[in-house]
């Protein structure tokens, strides 16, 4: 509900797939956590998921609590597409990387960061594709291509 009480102030900003998956929840189209509608032959949904989870890492970072389930639920605002809604757990590990790392700095080059980093982000990526990709031609999609 905060979500269509904000949209109804200000859309600045805000993407056509938002936009519309609100709408869509607002006047009884579909119901919330039931699947977005599918977008038009060649329109995208965007991924506003990516664009709106700094502040879900900010929260990870501050009590040590991952919401990667929460992500992918998320996700569902906009995208029919269990990859899409997968694909930001990536970033937002690496934004709670970033912010855990603090004063210190990280070197992306350093074998061993980047490697412990990787290896973590992909076992998440696996563990949530085997949970809910259900197309099993498509579930190590993400994993294979990151």
């Amino acid at each position: 509900m905060t979500h269509i009480q904000t949209m109804q102030a200000s859309t600045f900003g805000w993407g056509k797939g938002t936009m519309q998956s609100l709408e869509e929840l607002r006047t009884g189209k579909r119901l919330v956590g039931e699947e977005p509608l599918q977008v038009g032959q060649g329109k995208g949904a965007g991924n506003g998921v990516i664009m709106k989870i700094a502040p879900i890492a900010a929260l990870t970072a501050l009590t040590g609590r991952y919401f990667y389930d929460e992500i992918i639920e998320f996700g569902k605002l906009t995208h029919s597409d269990m990859r899409a809604r997968i694909a930001p757990v990536a970033v937002y590990m690496f934004l709670v990387n970033a912010l855990l790392a603090g004063d210190e700095p990280v070197f992306i080059d350093s074998p061993s960061l980047e490697f412990f980093y990787q290896d973590k982000m992909l076992k998440v990526i696996c563990e949530l594709e085997q949970k809910y990709v259900q197309d099993v031609k498509m579930r190590n999609y993400l994993s294979s291509h990151l």
